[in-house]
């Protein structure tokens, strides 16, 4: 339940965050009041990543996921709210590429396994320090 929650910020997040910077393109409101938007609407970006952030990191313990989820869920809201509300098309090839992608890549960083390509049996640390990486050349 947790998890919904965080992808439901995340969604939140990036919806904001588009509104905040292409408002002013489409919508007076967003273009007299950009204060209003940088004192009230960034703080609210801010929380939502940073609980999403926290929550997805617990569930799949490794930032790279969690940074690629949010980077193709991104992908996703900018293709949708730039249809919806400035009326670009999904359909062009480029767009069609990337959103592929960005599912590709949210599907992946879900769903398949944190396996080493070095040794597919052995599963990466959780946790890597930086002594750790000298330790294995002494």
């Amino acid at each position: 339940m947790k998890i919904i929650f965080a992808i439901i910020l995340l969604f939140a997040c990036h919806i904001l965050a588009w509104l905040q910077v292409n408002g002013p393109i489409f919508n007076d409101w967003w273009k007299d009041n950009v204060l209003i938007s940088a004192f009230i609407v960034s703080p609210i970006i801010f929380w939502c990543s940073i609980t999403y952030w926290t929550i997805t990191y617990e569930w799949l313990q490794a930032v790279w996921s969690v940074k690629f989820i949010a980077y193709g869920v991104n992908i996703l809201v900018f293709s949708i709210c730039s249809y919806y509300f400035l009326g670009e098309s999904l359909f062009t090839i480029r767009n069609v590429v990337s959103i592929v992608f960005a599912t590709l890549m949210i599907l992946s960083q879900a769903y398949l396994p944190k396996t080493s390509i070095f040794d597919a049996k052995k599963e990466t640390k959780d946790t890597v320090f930086a002594s750790d990486s000298n330790s294995d050349n002494h």
